[in-house]
């Protein structure tokens, strides 16, 4: 599968180049300026969106103790497979469950991602101090960061995708022992993402070490034939998916003869071409680092040394061109621009390919590479510190009147808080009291909030009721039959022995409590 490994360490990396002071040091040095700028986002204060759904899972999983169960308040949660919700409720045992242990089952991946990330590129035959710098601009990247601290499962994710790059390269290992990495590394992917990790395929193979593989032009004909039929797949399955029952559904041949089909396709282009441009933007920022460093490269000049041969037998590691990390980059991201809500997580696989383009790059001008590394690792630590030292923007906590809610609303025990599906912030809102509260939570349609027991404790922001705090933020709105209805109920409640009033208490028209 692999090619052996030459001892002169010029036929792999392109160039031999004579050791400095600095090669040693710098690796060690980068390393922990990255294990440091990851480790102050530990306190980067409450935890918001999809992280605080994976807290929320993740500390019921800790409490209940049961590792077979997924539960999201108190319905099953078979959203995402649960490696992830195990590595943080196991963090939870030795730490409880704050919002640093949940960040820490982000974080802990993502610094093993990068330690491979490094092993992977010296294995490539780069040197330490190259393969060094290029990890170092993949942890600047804030698409990884935005992962990475936040307490995502991406990383985790991101470590199964690199882990199968390093084994395939890993040609030392005897075959029995590479094929349980390999099958360990995709079972990682896995039980993290799902389907998903069904990205590994192109992936790994685009970068297999074959030799001669890069001088074929039948081989690049053949993964571009790939790659069209990986982005005609995926935009037939989102067409299918958003519109199966007007544009691929029973009414197919009605819709083609009418102006509904003309309508929906002409949305569907405009919709692709925003996805498109969404990423570029997303892309240009989120790894903006790593491309203006290999830009950079790309124009310096070329650093000749003149006791190597002017074209060595192998100009790039493994045999590798320029066009096959752009290749994975264009494989990741042909079916990244198709979702309906378009994220930054789908760019997250591209991480290896910029790396491994960037150090060959690097490789143009290795002697200011090598004399800046000790400066650029102290420029990290003091960016690291000062992202400590810079308060939390307003954005990034809950809103007050979530938190407000707790000091108010017995969450504790048995407890079953009932919270009405609409609007953007519901599910928000529950993680939020599944996490930071002890009861159960339960997301029922409000139809269904009108036919539930007299004993639950139904959470909505009522402009009428005393010392109930809001609970939405202010553009959610509740239908005004609903709240009609739930204000003409006057049968006993028993919220009146908490001191809270019930449905019907406020009559006197008072404003809520500020």
């Amino acid at each position: 599968m692999g090619r052996e490994h030459s001892n002169d360490p010029g036929a792999i990396g392109g160039r031999s180049h004579p050791p400095t002071r600095h090669s040693s040091l710098a690796p060690i040095l980068l390393l922990a300026a990255i294990a440091a700028m990851m480790l102050v986002g530990l306190d980067q204060g409450d935890l918001r969106q999809d992280p605080l759904v994976y807290g929320a899972v993740s500390k019921q999983v800790w409490q209940s103790q049961q590792w077979d169960r997924l539960y999201f308040g108190a319905d099953p949660y078979l959203n995402k497979p649960p490696l992830y919700f195990w590595v943080s409720a196991a963090l939870f045992q030795i730490g409880g469950p704050t919002p640093a242990m949940a960040r820490l089952a982000s974080i802990l991946p993502g610094f093993a991602f990068i330690l491979l990330l490094f092993a992977w590129l010296k294995n490539r035959g780069f040197p330490a101090a190259l393969a060094a710098v290029a990890t170092l601009l993949v942890a600047l990247c804030p698409v990884f960061l935005e992962h990475a601290t936040a307490g995502r499962l991406e990383t985790l994710y991101l470590l199964g995708l690199i882990g199968g790059c390093w084994t395939l390269d890993h040609t030392r290992l005897p075959t029995l022992g590479r094929s349980l990495l390999l099958t360990a590394f995709a079972t990682i992917g896995w039980l993290t993402k799902g389907p998903a990790a069904l990205v590994y395929l192109p992936l790994w193979a685009l970068l297999l070490p074959i030799p001669g593989m890069t001088a074929s032009n039948l081989t690049r004909r053949l993964w571009l034939v790939m790659l069209a039929a990986n982005g005609i797949g995926a935009l037939s399955f989102h067409l299918w998916w958003r519109h199966q029952h007007s544009l691929f559904g029973a009414g197919l041949m009605e819709a083609t003869a009418s102006r509904e089909f003309v309508n929906r396709f002409a949305v569907e282009l405009s919709q692709l071409s925003g996805g498109i441009v969404y990423y570029l933007t997303k892309g240009l920022v989120g790894f903006f680092p790593i491309l203006v460093v290999s830009a950079g490269c790309w124009f310096a000049p070329r650093h000749r040394n003149p006791t190597a041969p002017t074209e060595p037998p192998a100009a790039t590691p493994a045999g590798l061109s320029h066009w096959r990390p752009l290749l994975w980059i264009a494989v990741v991201v042909t079916p990244a621009i198709l979702p309906e809500q378009p994220a930054t997580r789908y760019l997250l696989p591209a991480l290896p390919a910029l790396a491994l383009l960037s150090c060959s790059l690097l490789q143009r001008c290795t002697n200011i590479v090598q004399t800046a590394i000790i400066p650029l690792a102290g420029l990290v630590i003091v960016g690291a510190v000062a992202v400590e030292l810079t308060p939390i923007p307003l954005h990034q906590s809950v809103p007050a009147q979530w938190r407000q809610a707790l000091q108010h609303l017995p969450l504790q025990g048995e407890t079953e808080n009932v919270i009405p599906s609409v609007g953007p912030p519901h599910w928000e809102l529950k993680a939020f009291l599944s996490y930071y509260g002890g009861g159960q939570v339960r997301q029922v349609d409000p139809p269904e909030l009108l036919a539930y027991p007299t004993g639950t404790w139904v959470l909505l922001q009522q402009q009428d009721f005393r010392r109930l705090p809001y609970l939405f933020d202010d553009h959610m709105e509740i239908d005004g039959w609903i709240l009609a209805r739930l204000n003409a109920e006057s049968h006993p409640h028993p919220r009146t022995e908490t001191g809270i009033p019930p449905l019907n208490a406020n009559a006197s028209g008072d404003s809520p409590a500020d």
